[in-house]
């Protein structure tokens, strides 16, 4: 008798093909945007780390925090520099300090909030911006407004975080995060860490302004849940 070989048909081959084409296609994006969360939180973790890490670092070599900054001083870029070449730059390791929004690689010097309306970011007399080795860039923003909107250099300031650098999308809650540095107490803790959960979970919404993103995300367990406006 003959021997038979089964096999299957090329009509069958291309229906699996499609079958599992149209798998991929419904569960690829979900898997990519589950990367993409697990690998910013990860770095988050390790800027939060970084940050605090240097503050420790600073205060061992030039003292205690409180006296790191004259507020009686006007706000100047030089001024602004003098501060953070002194107390930031040797211990987080800056590779590069950027005096423009173009050196930095940026088009504009302001990203957006979730809401979509823009805010300062970049370079300005009060803030300066440097880049980590990894790639990270931070914008220290170091005074404070006083009622009729003048600017005094303070004891509480802003780190602005972008995770990627230049590229996209440039956008507070997404790739843009914000800390908050106390020289009070040599602290650096996420923006909104004295705020409640109900203040945190609305500024951290798709028609928010995203500063407090960071902080929900600590609040839920270094994870970014399914209510987190992340498209």
């Amino acid at each position: 008798m003959p021997s038979r070989k089964s096999g299957f048909t090329l009509a069958e081959v291309l229906i699996t093909l499609g079958i599992i084409g149209i798998v991929a296609a419904m569960t690829l994006p979900t898997l990519v945007g589950n990367y993409k969360k697990a690998q910013t939180v990860s770095q988050l973790k390790k800027v939060y780390s970084v940050l605090s890490q240097s503050m420790l670092s600073s205060v061992n070599a030039n003292g205690d925090s409180n006296g790191w900054v004259d507020t009686s001083l006007e706000v100047s870029a030089d001024n602004s520099r003098i501060y953070f070449d002194k107390y930031w730059k040797p211990y987080l390791k800056i590779i590069k300090v950027c005096d423009t929004a173009q050196s930095c690689g940026y088009s504009s010097s302001k990203v957006k909030y979730l809401s979509g309306k823009e805010t300062i970011f970049l370079i300005s007399s009060s803030r300066t911006a440097g880049f980590l080795p990894d790639g990270t860039f931070l914008s220290f923003v170091t005074i404070s407004w006083d009622d009729e909107g003048a600017p005094h250099y303070s004891q509480t300031q802003m780190v602005r975080v972008d995770l990627n650098g230049s590229k996209p999308p440039n956008m507070l809650g997404r790739d843009t995060f914000t800390f908050v540095i106390n020289l009070n107490n040599n602290s650096v803790k996420p923006a909104c860490y004295n705020k409640d959960e109900d203040y945190v979970n609305n500024d951290c919404k798709r028609d928010g302004a995203g500063e407090c993103c960071l902080q929900k995300i600590i609040n839920d367990n270094w994870t970014i849940k399914d209510d987190y406006p992340w498209k």
